[in-house]
């Protein structure tokens, strides 16, 4: 595991020293730490790619990710609402946003955010009934 860790981090460390400013790299290396249980390199990985692309919906959701992990429900509320304005059409997003705002005690929001992943993907009707019961 080890040694795939250290094959990873070189291969992206050296693909970025030929270009910086490439956020899917960034966000790729944030995955890999997210992997190997390295959330604080994680974390600064997901913002770089966040700052070279505003815009960018997966570094966003992944920063809501850890800030979810973390326990941190309303910063993930956060990152998600940013995510969603970039890629309104993900539903996984949507149920993101649902398992977020039930944690921090919104479960208005959280039925909302549940209708719209419903309307982008209904197969995911027995997980949003799962969560709101």
């Amino acid at each position: 595991l080890k040694a795939r860790f250290e094959y990873l981090t070189a291969r992206l460390r050296k693909m970025m020293a030929r270009n910086a400013d490439d956020p899917e790299l960034a966000n790729e290396l944030g995955i890999v730490y997210v992997q190997h249980g390295k959330t604080e390199e994680a974390v600064k990985e997901f913002a770089r790619a966040a700052e070279l692309d505003p815009r960018n919906a997966a570094a966003l959701t992944n920063l809501g990710n850890l800030s979810y992990m973390e326990g941190k429900f309303d910063e993930a509320l956060a990152h998600y609402q940013k995510a969603a304005d970039e890629d309104p059409q993900d539903a996984g997003l949507w149920m993101n946003r649902t398992r977020a705002a039930l944690k921090s005690g919104k479960a208005a929001e959280a039925g909302e955010f549940s209708k719209k992943a419903l309307a982008l993907d209904p197969g995911l009707e027995p997980a949003v009934q799962s969560l709101l019961k």
